[in-house]
């Protein structure tokens, strides 16, 4: 996964197939307790490369709700599982922000930035 922000909505590239059945994002701050972002149940088909925006996600998914911090320190925990009878696994990231989530390019699990979403 990558992720990258774009006029406020965090947007997640998923970087293999996945016969999804809801995604979880939950974000910490140093010192704080963990806070739910997203959580969303329901099924849908992601294909590598797809981008979830988490203001304006695919049905059957709800819109995100929760605070989203998006700045250096903060911990994000991406979970999309999917269902036992999936030929697909499920996927996860954890993602420690050294620095803010960018704009203008993606952040790669690996603090990397690129300019595509899901390299080779």
């Amino acid at each position: 996964m990558a992720l990258r922000l774009e006029q406020g909505a965090l947007l997640i590239a998923v970087c293999q197939d996945i016969d999804a059945t809801g995604i979880g994002i939950s974000t910490v701050k140093p010192g704080e307790d963990w806070t739910d972002y997203w959580s969303t149940d329901g099924e849908v088909k992601i294909a590598r490369g797809d981008i979830v925006n988490a203001l304006s996600p695919v049905q059957p998914w709800k819109s995100a709700t929760g605070p989203l911090s998006t700045t250096a320190g903060t911990d994000i925990d991406i979970v999309i599982p999917s269902s036992d009878e999936s030929p697909t696994a499920g996927v996860s990231s954890y993602f420690h922000l050294e620095r803010d989530v960018p704009t203008d390019r993606w952040l790669q699990v690996d603090g990397a930035l690129t300019e595509t979403p899901c390299p080779e």
